[in-house]
């Protein structure tokens, strides 16, 4: 049952697209925040 249910994940993750259905615009929003000078570091 585990095996078939991984497959069936694998299987989902692999699956492919049409071109014509993805669409990208490109636009001015940022999609990520900007980092600024004051901010300290995460990892130290």
């Amino acid at each position: 049952m585990a095996s078939r249910q991984l497959d069936a994940a694998l299987a989902f993750q692999k699956r492919t697209f049409p071109a014509e259905l993805i669409v990208m615009d490109r636009t001015d929003e940022l999609w990520a925040r900007k980092k600024t000078a004051t901010e300290t570091p995460t990892l130290l």
